[in-house]
């Protein structure tokens, strides 16, 4: 099989470092880390809106770098799960007002050391870094507010219950799974299965530890990637996991999200490089290579639709057999 792989469009966004994006009902969705905000992209009008955020700090409309969004449609009203980086949390909104949260800071240490270290960076200012692995040194240094952080923090206890204290450790990425979500933890090295109340969770161990990266479900399919170990994943209904192999030309491939294009066609972002690879041949089909940082996307129509958080753009991608 011959594929390739065509440039349809670039777009360019008003908010820097595009961490993530989500497709639904002809809007995109994406995060801003350098605007700590949510904004909606009008594909049709090439129009954006602030959906929450642009304020850095821990609230109910505030965020600490947001990593990632996944967008849905749930009786009539479009839901938005975002992957708070920052402030170690899962945050709900429906159309467009913030409805629930869950998790917060945990080390491998008492919950009581996390909660301390928490509470003591909520001074920090944001400190974000444009390129992971280019050779930008750009930082992005966002001011926040300790005692708007604090009051947040104290006032939201008793409304969160066990929900503020369930241990997560910078989440980067969620998705729906089994009538509820999944969300993948980088520092904890686990999955994290989240009913769709928000009201229970509980932590999925991985075969072989490592920073996980996205995750993504297409086709009744649930893939997630261990970025520092170069694996991809398939997590089943039952939670059975099974490795995804593929043959790659590049050796050191460092994959950070994952998604099925067709039945056996899977799409991976790796650093700065879109891939296209056969399953059921096991070998690389096609690969689009950029001068930025992929670390987002989704498929439409046919389309791939790729963030390039250095240069705040989303590339549009045609595969064609």
């Amino acid at each position: 099989m011959i594929m390739k792989l065509k440039l349809y469009n670039t777009i360019n966004l008003s908010h820097h470092l595009v961490n993530g994006i989500s497709l639904i009902n002809n809007n995109m969705y994406y995060v801003s880390g350098a605007s700590n905000s949510i904004i909606k992209y009008d594909l049709e009008s090439g129009k954006e809106s602030l959906v929450s955020g642009g304020v850095c700090g821990y609230g109910m409309n505030k965020f600490r770098e947001p990593v990632h969004v996944f967008a849905s449609e749930i009786h009539g009203r479009t839901q938005l799960l975002v992957s708070d980086w920052h402030n170690h949390r899962v945050v709900k909104l429906s159309d467009a007002k913030y409805e629930d949260e869950l998790g917060c800071y945990s080390s491998r240490n008492s919950l009581l050391f996390s909660l301390s270290v928490f509470v003591g960076r909520l001074s920090n200012p944001g400190t974000y870094i444009a390129s992971h692995f280019g050779e930008s040194n750009k930082e992005f240094r966002i001011k926040t507010s300790f005692i708007s952080n604090i009051i947040y923090f104290i006032t939201s206890f008793f409304r969160l219950r066990s929900k503020r204290f369930y241990p997560f450790n910078k989440p980067n990425g969620i998705c729906s799974f089994n009538k509820g979500y999944l969300v993948t933890q980088k520092n904890r090295n686990c999955l994290t299965f989240i009913s769709s109340d928000f009201q229970t969770a509980r932590d999925i161990d991985i075969p072989n530890t490592g920073r996980i990266g996205n995750i993504n479900t297409s086709s009744g399919k649930t893939i997630f990637c261990v970025e520092s170990i170069g694996k991809i994943y398939e997590i089943r209904e039952d939670e059975e996991i099974s490795e995804i192999k593929v043959s790659c030309e590049d050796n050191s491939l460092k994959p950070f999200s994952a998604i099925y294009l067709e039945e056996s066609l899977l799409g991976v972002i790796a650093k700065s490089k879109f891939y296209i690879f056969d399953i059921a041949l096991g070998k690389q089909l096609a690969v689009y290579e950029t001068n930025g940082e992929l670390h987002g996307m989704d498929i439409s129509d046919h389309k791939v639709y790729l963030s390039d958080r250095l240069n705040s753009q989303i590339y549009v991608l045609e595969y064609v057999k």
